[in-house]
């Protein structure tokens, strides 16, 4: 549901941030999945603050000096390789335990 919560942002006239990457992963299935969320759900609004919040963070990291950036438990999460300023400006790692 991350990831579609991702995507819709990007519908938006106005996008918080853009992934390219989310519409991909959740696919079909997926987009039927989040047309049955309540419209109430806060989840994608969480998400969607979750991600503006830590962007800013690894901009600021970044910008002291960062080069690579670990994304523990990654999941179904395209956030390391979505964002502009971290695929631009370090390197990302992920890993998922499964």
């Amino acid at each position: 549901m991350v990831a579609g919560f991702r995507a819709l942002e990007n519908e938006r006239s106005k996008p918080l941030f853009r992934d390219p990457l989310a519409a991909k992963l959740v696919g079909e299935h997926g987009k039927k999945i989040l047309a049955a969320v309540p419209r109430h759900f806060v989840g994608a609004w969480s998400v969607v603050i979750r991600t503006v919040i830590i962007d800013d963070y690894i901009r600021q990291a970044i910008a002291a000096g960062v080069d690579t950036i670990l994304n523990l438990s990654a999941g179904l999460d395209t956030g390391p390789t979505a964002s502009t300023c971290r695929a631009r400006s370090a390197g990302s790692r992920s890993i998922s335990r499964t």
